[in-house]
Formats: C-alpha cells, structure tokens, sequence
C-alpha cells in the first residue's frame, strides 16, 4: 500500500472512530478526496473556523479552546478579536507541533505532552452507527 493510502486509511479509519463520540457534531469534518495516488483532507479547518467565528459573534462562548499546531487558524482569531467580545482563546499544541503565532495570538497556551496524548487514545476496537449499520474499526497499530 503507497505512503498516501495507508494515510488515507489511518484518516478514514479516525474519522470513523469519532463516529462513535455522541457529543461530537459532524459538521466539523471534512472530506477525504482523492486524486490518483494522493489523497488530502479538506474543509475541517474553515468548518472549525466558521464554528468558532459564529459561537463568538452570537455570544454562545466565553472561552474557546482550540487543539492545533496549525497557522492556518490565525485569521480566524484575528477576526474573533475583532469583535471586540470578552472570549478568552486557549491553544493547546499536540505533541511536537508549536506556532510562536499562534502563541501571540493566545490568552494561554499549553503543550500537549506525548505521554499524555497517548493515553487518551482510542480503544483497540470502536464500535460505530452508521446508516442503521454498525462497524468496528480497528485501531491502527502505527498509533499505539
């Protein structure tokens, strides 16, 4: 299997695993497209910013916690501080991944550790609804 499928499959594979998270709403997730070997994830980083944006600017936040290492959200708390509202923005960096932007642009920052990351991973097996079927997906074994 080439480099980008298995990526792409560890992607599926994730994706279906929060499936199975009833608090999370599926809006925020993007699509996995492909385009002959090469397979990207697109449109989870504006729906996340659109969130964002949209919870500050009807007042449905107060604090906004954001796990990222990427700048590609920095507009987007630039426009929320736009608004001149009273939110306080956290970032917290996943292992290895720290923005010194994004750092200025946060009321605190925190570093992920990868101890701590590794133990809130999924379990070995994640059972998940969809179309009135369920499926197990099986946690890869490059994640444990």
């Amino acid at each position: 299997m080439a480099v980008s499928q298995a990526k792409a499959k560890r992607q599926s594979i994730y994706l279906n695993a929060l499936k199975s998270i009833a608090i999370l709403d599926p809006p925020y997730f993007g699509d996995i497209r492909t385009s002959g070997k090469k397979h990207s994830e697109k449109k989870t980083d504006v729906k996340i910013a659109l969130h964002m944006y949209n919870d500050a600017l009807n007042n449905d936040c107060y604090t906004i916690a954001l796990v990222t290492g990427d700048t590609d959200q920095v507009p987007t708390i630039e426009w929320i501080r736009s608004l001149k509202k009273d939110i306080e923005i956290f970032i917290f960096f996943p292992p290895f991944r720290v923005s010194s932007e994004l750092k200025s642009f946060a009321d605190k920052t925190f570093k992920i550790k990868e101890k701590t990351a590794a133990g809130h991973q999924f379990p070995e097996n994640v059972q998940y609804e969809d179309g009135g079927k369920f499926f197990i997906v099986t946690r890869p074994s490059s994640w444990k």
